[in-house]
């Protein structure tokens, strides 16, 4: 009886692994969705082409498939989170006027 229990507890640990692991998977993906949304929001309206940015070309995803899913997924949503702020930094550089200083543009 024993070992059957210990069997069943064995089983146990190892779905909760799996479950564990499923579950950053999951977040990588909705992450990388939402992140996919706004570069294409940003393309459409802005002409603000993530892929075409350094942070973009200086990705962690080669280094991040060697690490434990874990660790793995805090360099990857770190870097997703860089993508979009500089996103965002190139479409307010883009709605930035000078003015005369008069208010109004010098146009």
């Amino acid at each position: 009886m024993d070992d059957k229990l210990q069997r069943q507890e064995e089983r146990i640990v190892a779905v909760e692994k799996r479950l564990q692991e499923t579950e950053v998977r999951l977040s990588l993906v909705q992450t990388w969705a939402q992140f996919l949304m706004k570069a294409y929001d940003a393309l459409l309206h802005h002409k603000v082409n993530y892929k075409s940015l350094p942070q973009y070309k200086a990705s962690p995803l080669e280094e991040a498939m060697d690490m434990p899913i874990r660790k793995a997924r805090f360099k990857i949503v770190e870097w997703v989170r860089r993508l979009s702020n500089e996103i965002d930094a190139r479409i307010r550089r883009k709605g930035f006027h000078v003015t005369g200083g008069n208010g109004k543009d010098d146009n």
